[in-house]
């Protein structure tokens, strides 16, 4: 449930905030168990005109193309990790990058 991975997320013009629950065995992200442990945000981005939209954690090379569900989530290592998404429709692409600094990201229980 979403309400396992975070709670209270305000999505601004350029921050997310909220706080990101810690997880030591969250299976919905990856089938990797290195993958499995951490701080984890569901996200739900659509586009009005039927754009398609790929998210990409700024700095690195995978880029994902969203589902027409528009649900992603997103593995968050550390507040100052950035998410692009671009909406790409008719050739023509628009692109909005979010951190994560306004974000808690509760640490692992001992």
């Amino acid at each position: 449930m979403v309400s396992d991975l975070q709670s209270d997320i305000v999505i601004g013009e350029k921050t997310i905030s909220g706080t990101l629950n810690y997880l030591d065995d969250y299976t919905g992200f990856s089938g990797d168990p290195a993958e499995q442990v951490g701080n984890f945000i569901a996200l739900h981005v659509t586009s009005d005109d039927g754009a398609t939209i790929t998210a990409q954690t700024v700095g690195k090379d995978r880029v994902v193309t969203l589902d027409a569900d528009g649900l992603i989530i997103v593995h968050v290592w550390t507040i100052g990790q950035e998410i692009k998404f671009t909406a790409t429709k008719g050739g023509v692409s628009t692109s909005k990058t979010y951190g994560f600094r306004g974000c808690t990201l509760e640490p692992a229980s001992n």
